[in-house]
């Protein structure tokens, strides 16, 4: 019976079908052939299209027999609602799921990797997909009364998640994502979306998968706006009990502030406090990896001032307190505040009190690989990475030296690459993803099967450099027989940094000059 209706549904949606696979092969040769971070806008748009493609294939398949309205035809004849349930996953597997996992494996395959050593990384994909895109699509498809109210309710939800996703703040390649802040109300959603399936396969209780599915979408939503980067921090901290919570103190002495911080402070709307920090000690083998804090100055009559953390959809304005921490080496940093002019009278007087707190991560390294300039590698840990000249793309029309590396799993930012020339002993140091050209329109590439991030090296003749602040140019030159170390880094832990100094006048550490 399962058989039978399946290929009822397949001889009326056939065309439906087609139509599915014309944009999956499309985005697999574009995936196939791209050797870069940035997708190009045809890839953007078809990561967006493929996605809507497959819901309304599926609120068709679901809408065959519909569920959401009583006294249809099929609910008279002989079989069970297993049997229809059946019919239905059956019809998904064999025309989204198999032709995505095709796919995925011929795209691996032509980057160099093994498709069946890559099994379970594209198995696990299917599940992410069926969790966060399918199994919700059955649900709603399932609530909806007609294919036109589920379509209008798709875009709507659809459109939803992708403005989240754009503003959320994870929107550049050298932010660590905040994984647990989408895995969190993505597991409520499919929860959810599972259990509506079930209500309405096995009694039709429409009005209450409706409530199910509103409950979940509200739920999920406010988990999202809640789940702050403290937050996670110390979700991620309960699964390590044996890291306890480290803080921030003020510095013994007071040394001379770095030229970094020097160079800022002619803003004149803020003025910069430069507060040395005792930070605490990573683990052995490990490094410290601080995260924006969030701190509040109380002044002496009571008057409080609570800093922001900027982000793409929270831009400081003129009033706003901006804190961050620039480490420095065994232990030391500075505890850097960016306060408003305006309001600094009232502070910096009298004694005040600056309490907070910060993420901290553990950052764990692989073992390092060395390759050749223009080679193409396996890095243990990572995937394969792969260098190339650039012409032209420079400084001043000079070349660029581009570092690019893929993975079947997320590549971190947090991966070290370093150029090194033996004739001159120089080594210059980037990081994965460390930056980024501007683009416009759609650049997720979400149904990809492999995670890429890149770097580059900037290239300039001697005469072409400028007098001070050249280090991170490379002579072209020095390329003949330099070699790239890639050292892959992971967070291995995760703990929260307390920030408590009391009872300290902040015009004592302004900084006033450039010395």
């Amino acid at each position: 019976m399962v058989l039978h209706i399946f290929l009822k549904d397949v001889h009326r949606l056939w065309w439906a079908v087609l139509a599915t696979w014309v944009p999956l092969a499309a985005l697999a040769c574009l995936d196939r052939w791209r050797i870069d971070w940035v997708v190009s806008s045809p890839e953007g748009w078809l990561n967006l299209l493929l996605p809507l493609a497959w819901v309304c294939l599926i609120a068709m398949v679901v809408q065959e027999e519909p569920l959401a309205d009583q006294g249809h035809f099929w609910t008279t004849w002989p079989y069970r609602w297993p049997v229809l349930l059946g019919a239905k996953v059956l019809f998904v597997a064999t025309f989204i799921h198999l032709p995505a996992l095709v796919t995925d494996s011929a795209v691996v395959a032509s980057h160099g990797f093994s498709p069946w050593e890559s099994l379970r990384p594209l198995l696990w994909k299917q599940a992410v997909l069926a969790a966060v895109l399918i199994v919700p699509a059955m649900a709603l498809a399932s609530v909806c009364r007609r294919i036109t109210h589920f379509v209008v309710a798709a875009i709507l939800i659809f459109g939803g998640a992708a403005y989240l996703a754009a503003f959320s703040g994870q929107t550049a390649p050298w932010i660590t994502p905040d994984e647990l802040r989408w895995e969190i109300p993505a597991m409520v959603l499919a929860l959810a979306a599972g259990l509506v399936i079930v209500l309405q396969y096995s009694r039709r209780r429409t009005m209450s998968s409706r409530v199910v599915g509103a409950v979940a979408m509200a739920v999920a939503t406010v988990l999202f706006a809640c789940l702050t980067p403290s937050l996670t921090a110390r979700l991620r901290m309960s699964l390590h009990p044996q890291q306890a919570e480290l803080s921030l103190r003020l510095g013994a002495s007071l040394p001379e502030p770095p030229q970094r911080l020097l160079n800022v402070r002619g803003l004149a709307a803020f003025v910069v406090v430069a507060l040395p920090a005792t930070l605490p000690m990573a683990p052995e083998g490990s490094e410290l990896l601080l995260g924006p804090p969030l701190v509040e100055i109380v002044g002496a009559d009571g008057g409080r001032l609570q800093s922001v953390i900027p982000s793409p959809s929270r831009r400081p304005g003129p009033s706003d307190l901006i804190a961050y921490v620039d480490p420095t080496d065994h232990g030391q940093g500075w505890l850097v505040l960016r306060i408003p002019r305006r309001v600094m009278a009232q502070f910096q007087d009298g004694p005040v009190a600056i309490r907070g707190r910060s993420t901290v991560s553990f950052v764990g390294r692989g073992e390092t690989t060395w390759m050749p300039v223009g080679a193409n590698a396996p890095v243990p840990g990572l995937g394969r990475c792969v260098s190339e000249g650039l012409d032209g793309q420079g400084v001043d029309g000079g070349g660029m030296l581009k570092v690019l590396c893929e993975s079947l799993a997320p590549v971190s930012s947090l991966t070290e690459v370093r150029l090194w020339s033996p004739g001159t002993g120089r080594t210059w140091r980037h990081h994965l993803g460390d930056s980024a050209p501007v683009v416009y329109g759609p650049r997720e590439a979400w149904l990809s099967p492999l995670h890429r991030l890149q770097t580059y090296f900037h290239l300039a003749e001697a005469a072409r450099m400028p007098q001070s602040g050249s280090g991170w140019l490379v002579p072209p030159e020095v390329l003949t027989g330099a070699r790239l170390a890639i050292t892959p880094g992971s967070i291995t832990g995760s703990a929260v940094m307390s920030i408590d100094i009391q009872h300290v006048a902040l015009r004592d550490y302004v900084v006033t000059s450039a010395r």
